[in-house]
């Protein structure tokens, strides 16, 4: 083999080799971005789950303040009405 082939061959390996480089590369890079953005859209619907959780008991806690609030004036009322009645 004469030294112009041998070199082109070399030339021909490093470039095939530097491609499959860039192809590994740009592999994992396209694995790593759909990895983060799995990630992101994750965290996302854990946050909306803990916002209609919170949502939840924040209805829960107004309900419960409602009715405690509607038995004081009640009470309250029920009061006014005795003192008016002696």
């Amino acid at each position: 083999m004469q030294p112009e082939q041998s070199e082109l061959l070399q030339s021909n390996r490093h470039q095939k080799r530097m491609y499959s480089f860039k192809q590994l590369f740009n592999i994992f890079t396209v694995v790593n971005n759909k990895s983060e953005v799995h990630d992101r859209v994750c965290t996302a619907e854990d946050n909306i789950e803990k916002i209609f959780a919170e949502i939840e008991q924040l209805k829960r806690d107004d309900k419960k303040l409602r009715d405690h609030t509607d038995k004081e004036i009640m009470l309250t009322r029920n009061e006014i009405q005795q003192n008016k009645e002696e």
